[in-house]
C-alpha cells in the first residue's frame, strides 16, 4: 500500500488503532490517523501521537466530503465530553488515554491511565451565548498535594459558578499532570491541548468565551503555565489570579508553550496576599509584578488581606468582576 507525504518530509504507514481512519491523498496515496478537528479547510490528523494540518486541497473527493461533513456537526457541537452530558450543576467525566499520552505522562512512579476533567456549570448554561470560564489550577507543595491534583482548589470554584462562571479542573486519575510548577513540561502542555479540544468539540464556541485561571501558592506559579497554554490553543484569555505567590513564571511559561510577551498584553493580573503571610515578602509581590510588567502585562492590581498564607474568596471575587468587565478603547 502506498502512503501520501505530508509537507514533504516524513512519510507515514498505518496506526493499529480501532478509532484511526485511513485518508486518501488526491493522488491515490493512503495514511491513518485521528480526525481532531477541522480549521477551515485543513484537516487537524493525529499520527503516531503528532498534530499534523493537512490541506483540503491535498486529499480525494471522498475525504473532504466527509470532512466538511463533519465541520458542520462540529458548528452544533455535542454538549458532552467523554460521552456525558454537560448541564448544570457538577459533572465529572473521565476518559482512557491513548499510548502516545500515557508515554508521554508517565514517569517511574507515576503512570497514569486516564484523563479528568471535573466541571462546575451554573443554571441557565447556554452553549450558543458567550460564556465565562475560570480554570482552577492546584498546589504542588508536595508529593500528596500533587497527587490530590487540581481538583484541591475545586471548592474554591462554587462561589464563581453561582455568579455564572464555568469552573474547571483537568487531572489524570493519579492526579497533576504537572510534575513542577516552577519547570517546563511538555507532558502538561499537550494534556492540556488534548482537553481544550475535548471542550470545543462539546462547545464549538469555547476558544471565543472569556477565560481566566487561578490558584494559590505554588499553584499560583502553575497558574501561568495554564495560562500560556490557554494562549497558545487559541483560548480567549482576559485574566490570572495569583493568590500568595512568590515567584513569577511568566517567562518559563512562554517558552514551554511558544508564546510571545505580546501574548501577554491584554491579560489582567491579580495578586491577592495575606498582610502577615510569612512565606512571601512584600519584597517578592514585587518582583512578581515588575516581572509581569516586563515580559507585556500592563494591567496588574495587587492588594493584601488582614491573614496568613490563605485564599482570599472575596478577592478572587472581585478579580473575576474586573476579569470580565469590557476595557473602553
Amino acid at each position: 500500500m502506498k502512503h501520501f507525504l505530508l509537507h514533504g518530509a516524513i512519510s507515514f504507514g498505518l496506526l493499529a488503532t480501532a478509532s484511526a481512519r485511513t485518508w486518501t491523498s488526491a493522488d491515490g496515496r493512503t495514511l491513518e490517523g485521528d480526525l481532531i478537528r477541522v480549521e477551515g479547510e485543513v484537516a487537524v490528523l493525529k499520527v503516531r501521537g503528532k498534530m499534523l494540518r493537512v490541506p483540503f486541497s491535498k486529499l480525494g473527493e471522498k475525504d473532504v466530503a466527509f470532512l466538511k461533513e463533519e465541520a458542520e456537526k462540529a458548528k452544533v457541537g455535542t454538549n458532552r465530553l467523554f460521552g456525558i452530558e454537560l448541564k448544570p450543576g457538577m459533572v465529572d467525566a473521565d476518559e482512557f488515554l491513548d499510548d502516545s499520552m500515557k508515554r508521554l505522562l508517565a514517569a517511574k512512579d507515576f503512570i497514569p491511565s486516564k484523563v479528568t476533567v471535573r466541571l462546575w456549570i451554573p443554571e441557565g448554561f447556554d452553549p450558543t451565548q458567550p460564556q465565562k470560564v475560570l480554570w482552577l489550577v492546584g498546589s504542588q507543595d508536595n508529593d500528596a498535594a500533587r497527587r490530590r491534583g487540581n481538583k484541591n482548589m475545586f471548592l474554591r470554584g462554587q462561589a464563581p459558578m453561582e455568579k455564572g462562571w464555568i469552573v474547571i479542573t483537568a487531572d489524570t486519575n493519579m492526579g497533576n499532570p504537572r510534575r513542577s510548577a516552577t519547570k517546563a513540561s511538555e507532558a502538561d502542555a499537550e494534556f492540556h491541548y488534548f482537553v481544550i479540544d475535548e471542550l470545543v468539540k462539546a462547545w464549538p464556541e469555547f476558544r471565543k468565551w472569556k477565560h481566566a485561571c487561578a490558584g494559590h501558592s505554588s499553584g499560583a506559579q502553575a497558574t501561568f503555565f495554564r495560562m500560556a497554554q490557554l494562549m497558545r490553543a487559541q483560548v480567549n484569555v482576559v485574566g490570572g489570579f495569583f493568590s500568595c505567590c512568590s515567584k513569577s513564571m511568566v517567562r518559563t511559561a512562554s517558552q514551554e508553550a511558544k508564546v510571545r510577551s505580546t501574548d501577554w498584553r491584554k491579560i489582567k493580573a491579580f495578586q491577592s496576599t495575606g498582610d502577615k503571610d510569612l512565606l512571601v515578602k512584600p519584597a517578592q509581590i514585587k518582583s512578581v509584578s515588575d516581572d509581569l510588567k516586563r515580559n507585556g502585562v500592563k494591567k496588574i492590581v495587587s492588594k493584601t488581606f488582614p491573614g496568613t498564607h490563605n485564599f482570599h474568596e472575596e478577592y478572587l471575587m472581585e478579580a473575576l468582576t474586573w476579569f470580565e468587565k469590557e476595557e473602553e478603547k
